[in-house]
């Protein structure tokens, strides 16, 4: 009914409003669907910036790992390279003390053989002395007859000549060799 008798009678909600509150509605309904699309499109850009991050990470290992075994690899060949150059002057090394240790033989042998040369003409010569002073002793011996102390004083000042150039010689040789 009307607000007087001549106005026509009141709709409750009138058209106009019924219109208004479903063109709002709808609004309503639409700005939701973009913000549900938006919603939809942020998540999967997410995901498409996700993956493409793993990719690289991944990428990024595996140049990484590549690198890591290239660099372990030269500095395998760089290590072995040392140790054959190593090895090859301690060969070089051994080799050079072979001949050091043949060359000191010899000079050894040599140096033996001239001590024993030496030796050899000092008991030569001192034999030849003693013989002579034996020689003397019986002669004197012979004409006046020697007393005991004097050929005993004798024998031993030319023993312990003859035993004194026999340890020198020894001990020269024995010093040489070490």
């Amino acid at each position: 009914m009307g607000t007087s008798l001549t106005d026509p009678p009141l709709i409750d909600p009138t058209r106009n409003v019924m219109d208004l509150v479903l063109i709002h509605t709808k609004r309503l309904d639409d700005l939701r669907s973009a913000e549900a699309r938006r919603m939809d499109d942020i998540l999967r850009l997410r995901d498409t910036i996700r993956a493409a991050e793993l990719e690289r990470v991944t990428s990024e290992m595996a140049l990484r790992t590549l690198h890591a075994n290239e660099m372990a690899a030269k500095e395998k060949e760089r290590l072995d390279a040392i140790r054959e150059i190593d090895g090859n002057n301690l060969t070089a090394a051994v080799e050079r003390a072979a001949v050091q240790a043949q060359q000191l033989a010899k000079a050894v042998e040599l140096q033996a053989d001239n001590r024993r040369l030496a030796l050899s003409d000092l008991t030569s010569h001192m034999d030849a002395r003693l013989g002579k002073i034996e020689t003397f002793q019986n002669e004197i011996r012979g004409r006046q007859g020697l007393s005991t102390p004097l050929v005993a004083v004798l024998a031993a000042v030319v023993g312990a000549f003859l035993g004194f150039g026999i340890q020198f010689l020894f001990t020269s040789m024995t010093h040489f060799a070490k």
